[in-house]
């Protein structure tokens, strides 16, 4: 049986509890208190409270622009009652305490994994010193990412546990969020998980009445702005940085050959899909995979418009992926893969200005983020493939 509290289980404990809340200190000591991500929700809220315009104004700073989906903006009415230091405060505090849920919930994943507890521990404790970054940004914009990762990980304990209509429950929750996690959609109509999407249904359907009960009329236009937004957001997504389609472009523009970005987009998009459902057809592993959907959330930097800190979205990914290399036999295959895992660290970690200057923290940013990951799986969809010709 896991248990959350151990001897072993203090080290990444302290990282998610003892450093945050010395960085909360810094932040009001400083004056950087500001949780920028966290005032586009809470003036939303507030400007949906009042009746006034949601999308298409900025709240806070001049791209502080709602874009999420209406329900989303249900948990956050609460805090929009209060004066905003205390309702941030208050969301910050929260943002710790599930970081600590999702610290604990690798370790859940690690020993149905077949990990020792220690050696759990410590690939935590690692797994989350490869995301300082993106958590650190976390903390100082406050933004919904961490919680979204954590519902993920409930997600897959229930179906773990054959709770798939809770799971399913909790994959609504996500898509009300962030609706980039509908690439999970296909997974589980491919999985035939009818219980979890009737699961799923539920939830948004049940989020969906509950918020007409609260804006009545105005439901229908809220949710036309909403659909702006995001085709406004992802308007060129062929050129967006980090992502695959902009490395597409990039080598299609030196090689000086002439393409369409929709065909780029909707190429690339068919050539992932066809080697991740022949990767999994090929595992032939039955019910939800946690390791599959893995996979597939830490896609969704690279292949949707997002920010740098959604990166954080790939950590159980690497998580299981240094587990797999402390399994490997032959020291050459344990060393290649450290020094894989070692060049995502260089931009995940290092990317501030005070360590690699302005002109690389930028070119992390704009692109050196995003090629990293996409390097990690070009290298491990060829190390599977070479390991599958191999075995024929």
């Amino acid at each position: 049986m896991y248990q959350i509290f151990t001897r072993y289980n203090w080290k990444s404990t302290t990282l998610v509890v003892l450093f945050p809340l010395l960085y909360l200190i810094l932040l009001f000591v400083n004056g950087r208190f500001q949780l920028s991500d966290f005032n586009v929700y809470y003036g939303a809220a507030e400007a949906l409270r009042n009746s006034d315009q949601v999308y298409g104004v900025a709240f806070g700073l001049s791209s502080g622009f709602y874009k999420y989906t209406p329900e989303a903006l249900m948990p956050f009415l609460a805090f929009s009652f209060m004066p905003y230091v205390l309702a941030a405060v208050m969301y910050y505090i929260m943002t710790i305490f599930v970081f600590f849920g999702i610290a604990n919930e690798f370790k859940r994943l690690l020993h149905f994994q077949e990990c020792n507890e220690r050696t759990a521990e410590w690939i935590v404790f690692f797994t989350l010193l490869l995301g300082a970054d993106f958590i650190e940004r976390e903390f100082f914009l406050g933004n919904v990412n961490a919680l979204i990762l954590f519902l993920i990980l409930l997600l897959l304990r229930f179906a773990q546990e054959n709770k798939y209509f809770k799971a399913g429950v909790f994959f609504g929750m996500v898509l009300i969020l962030k609706i980039h996690f509908v690439i999970l959609l296909p997974y589980f109509l491919w999985k035939r998980q009818w219980v979890l999407l009737k699961g799923m249904l539920l939830s948004m359907f049940a989020s969906g009445f509950l918020f007409l009960l609260l804006v009545g009329s105005r439901i229908i236009p809220l949710h036309l702005q909403w659909l702006k937004a995001v085709q406004d957001h992802n308007g060129h997504l062929a050129f967006s940085p980090n992502t695959i389609y902009a490395s597409v472009t990039k080598l299609l523009g030196n090689l000086h050959v002439v393409y369409s970005p929709q065909v780029v987009v909707m190429s690339t998009l068919v050539i992932v899909a066809l080697i991740y459902l022949f990767w999994i057809w090929k595992r032939k592993v039955q019910g939800v995979s946690s390791i599959e959907v893995f996979v597939l959330i830490a896609l969704i930097p690279i292949l949707l418009h997002t920010d740098t800190e959604h990166f954080m979205w790939s950590l159980p990914m690497f998580a299981i992926a240094m587990l797999f290399i402390w399994k490997l036999n032959g020291l050459p295959e344990r060393l290649f893969g450290m020094g894989l895992i070692f060049l995502v660290f260089i931009p995940f970690v290092l990317n501030s200005p005070d360590i690699v200057g302005k002109e690389i923290s930028h070119w992390f940013d704009y692109g050196g983020i995003g090629l990293a990951l996409q390097f990690f799986f070009f290298i491990s969809v060829s190390y599977l493939g070479v390991k599958f010709y191999v075995k024929k």
